[in-house]
C-alpha cells in the first residue's frame, strides 16, 4: 500500500531535524527552490509545488544520510579550528598512577575506562618507533581537538596520537576513538556514523577502534554501499599513520 502525502510528509520532518542549529521550518523551502532551479538550469519542466514537495519528502525520507553530508561539506569550509587555550603543563590527579613511558604527561590518566587503559596501552607499547607520544583528549575542556558533526555537536576523540614522519597531516598528529560496546551495541547504531566520516580540518578523522571478545583490537569502517559503519579490518599501529590523510 503506497504512503500517503501526509505520511512521508511527517517522516520526512524527522529526517530534516537533524540540526539543532538548523531550523526545519526554513530547511525545506531551501530545498524546494534548489530543486526548482536545478530543474530549471538543466532544461526540465518544473513541475506544480506539491509534487515538488513531495519529491524532496521522499528524498529525505529515503536517504537522510545526503543531508548530513551536505551539512558535512558545508561545515568543512566554514568551521575555524582556534587554540585558545594551550594544552595543561602538568596533569592533575591521584598519586601512584600507573606510569606511561609515552603518554604526555607520563603517567595514565585516571578518567581511563577499562577499554581506554587498554588502548592507551597498546600505543604506550609500540616498538616501532610510530607512536612517539599520545594523550588523552578530554571532553569539552577548552584546548581539546574537536570534530563539528553535521548534527551541530562537538565530538572529542579520546586520544590524540604523535606519529612518525610518515603521518602526513599537521604536526604528525591522528586521532583514536575508542569504543567499548562492541559488535552489538551503540557502536555500530547511526548515531556513530558521522564520527567516523566527518574529519577535523588538519588532523584528519578519528581512527575508530574496538576490541573484541578475545581481545583483539578492530577498526570501524564505513560501507558506502550500506550507509553505514561496520567492523573492519583487525587494527594495526601502522594504521594510525595512513588514516584518511
Amino acid at each position: 500500500m503506497p504512503l500517503s502525502n501526509l505520511r512521508i510528509a511527517q517522516q520526512a520532518q524527522m529526517a530534516f531535524r537533524f540540526n539543532e542549529s538548523i531550523d526545519d521550518r526554513d530547511l525545506k523551502p531551501a530545498l524546494l527552490e534548489r530543486l526548482r532551479r536545478e530543474l530549471v538550469d538543466r532544461g526540465h519542466a518544473v513541475p506544480g509545488e506539491r509534487d515538488l514537495r513531495r519529491a524532496v519528502d521522499l528524498l529525505a525520507t529515503a536517504r537522510p544520510d545526503l543531508l548530513h553530508d551536505a551539512c558535512r561539506a558545508c561545515l568543512a569550509q566554514v568551521v575555524e579550528i582556534r587554540q585558545d587555550e594551550q594544552i595543561p603543563a602538568f596533569y592533575e590527579g591521584p598519586d601512584l598512577l600507573e606510569r606511561a613511558d609515552k603518554g604526555l604527561y607520563g603517567v595514565f590518566p585516571a578518567d581511563l575506562n577499562e577499554e581506554e587503559l587498554a588502548f592507551a596501552r597498546l600505543l604506550d607499547q609500540d616498538q616501532t618507533g610510530t607512536v612517539l607520544w599520545w594523550l588523552r583528549n578530554v571532553e569539552n575542556a577548552r584546548w581539546a581537538v574537536t570534530i563539528v558533526l553535521p548534527n551541530g555537536r562537538r565530538h572529542f576523540p579520546d586520544f590524540v596520537v604523535g606519529i612518525d614522519a610518515r603521518r602526513k597531516s599537521r604536526d604528525g598528529i591522528a586521532l583514536a576513538e575508542v569504543k567499548d560496546d562492541g559488535r552489538t551495541g551503540r557502536l555500530f547504531s547511526t548515531a556513530n556514523t558521522d564520527k567516523v566520516r566527518t574529519e577535523h580540518r588538519e588532523y584528519r578523522s578519528a581512527l575508530m577502534v574496538f576490541r573484541n571478545d578475545r581481545g583483539q583490537w578492530f577498526n570501524v569502517a564505513y560501507r558506502a554501499d550500506l550507509r553505514m559503519h561496520q567492523p573492519g579490518s583487525q587494527f594495526t599501529i601502522d594504521d594510525l599513520v595512513w588514516t584518511q590523510q
